[in-house]
């Protein structure tokens, strides 16, 4: 069963919460495995925070949204994103830094794939949207590559 992109954007709204407490307890964590990336933290917990609430703002406005159609295996795959981060969760799972980061990089980047792929089956009409997308990409890549620098 296929879906709107509304359903995704919901999923895409929880990942982005998610994210956004991750790098909160990350900047709050005890423990000098994490010491170098805690400031980093808090700027990408805000950040998330901000994509969150674009996308809350957007579902509650954008009433055209139900009529792009998604491909379900694209919802799956959101949601197995979604699944796979909230089972990862704990910080003291993660022998070092260097785990933590790259485990953040990992996300980040499949939240990229996963909005260049909403992109992708975007109509061309849908200019708003677009631009929307094509920015959060931008930020989600750019999130990966700031966190490589810690690497």
């Amino acid at each position: 069963m296929d879906r709107n992109i509304k359903e995704i954007f919901y999923l895409l709204m929880q990942l982005e919460d998610n994210f956004s407490n991750f790098y909160k307890n990350i900047s709050i964590f005890n423990d000098e495995k994490v010491s170098r990336i805690k400031t980093v933290s808090l700027v990408l917990a805000k950040e998330e925070e901000r994509h969150a609430e674009f996308y809350k703002d957007f579902l509650n406005k954008e009433q055209y949204l139900t009529t792009i159609i998604i491909e379900d295996k694209i919802y799956e795959k959101t949601k197995d994103i979604l699944n796979d981060f909230k089972k990862t969760l704990k910080l003291n799972s993660f022998k070092n830094e260097k785990e933590l980061i790259e485990f953040a990089i990992y996300y980040e980047e499949k939240n990229s794939e996963v909005l260049k792929t909403i992109l992708e089956l975007v109509p061309e009409k849908n200019i708003h949207l677009i631009e929307m997308l094509t920015e959060l990409i931008k930020i989600e890549d750019i999130h990966a590559k700031n966190l490589k620098n810690f690497i």
